[in-house]
């Protein structure tokens, strides 16, 4: 139970961010994303997985819709660290 009110509280907080940034794949605007909208906006995002020099990378289309925000969010996420 406090594993799964951790996730949800996780993805809460990726909605919050996602929604500061200015380019993000907002259908409508909000003050706040339910956490469904979250994922479906920067969780569902097609990419692959490859492994390069002992490295995991994800590989993004080249016409990716979200990834502007799903970038803006990760390297918000990485600076909290």
């Amino acid at each position: 139970m406090a594993l799964g009110g951790f996730a949800h509280n996780i993805l809460r907080f990726i909605g919050q961010t996602g929604l500061i940034v200015p380019f993000g794949p907002v259908l409508h605007s909000a003050k706040r994303r339910r956490l469904r909208t979250v994922i479906q906006e920067l969780m569902y995002l097609a990419a692959r997985l490859l492994t390069t020099g002992r490295q995991l990378k994800l590989r993004f289309s080249r016409h990716c819709p979200a990834f502007a925000a799903f970038s803006a969010v990760h390297s918000e996420l990485m600076m909290a660290n």
